[in-house]
């Protein structure tokens, strides 16, 4: 979850503003109605200008980095290759990962041609 800006430039910072990932983001519940995938409700957004726009009916996922560094995105069905998690450590510290999605499925090419 990105609860606010500072975590959302931790996350730049640590991943960089280019490439796009997929960050937990979903309305596939309720078009519309974005929560996290542990049902956390959205408290906090840093949509671009225009977003979301579920441009063709079929964009139920979030990701950042479109257009502009940390900016989101509603994307298609087939989310970006890799997304970024958070987890709680033993510890009770929460942990960042960069995971590349297992399906090959699931990747999918950049409406921008790329």
């Amino acid at each position: 979850m990105i609860n606010d800006q500072a975590e959302q430039d931790l996350l730049v910072s640590m991943f960089g503003g280019s490439e796009p990932f997929w960050i937990g983001l979903t309305d596939t519940a309720v078009e519309g109605v974005f929560m996290w995938v542990n049902g956390d409700p959205l408290t906090y957004t840093n949509w671009l200008p225009g977003e979301p726009n579920n441009e063709g009916g079929a964009e139920n996922y979030g990701e950042m980095n479109w257009g502009a560094p940390g900016k989101w995105n509603d994307a298609t069905n087939l989310p970006p290759g890799r997304g970024i998690v958070e987890f709680p450590e033993p510890s009770g510290v929460a942990g960042l990962a960069l995971a590349a999605l297992p399906l090959a499925a699931l990747r999918r090419r950049r409406r921008s041609g790329a």
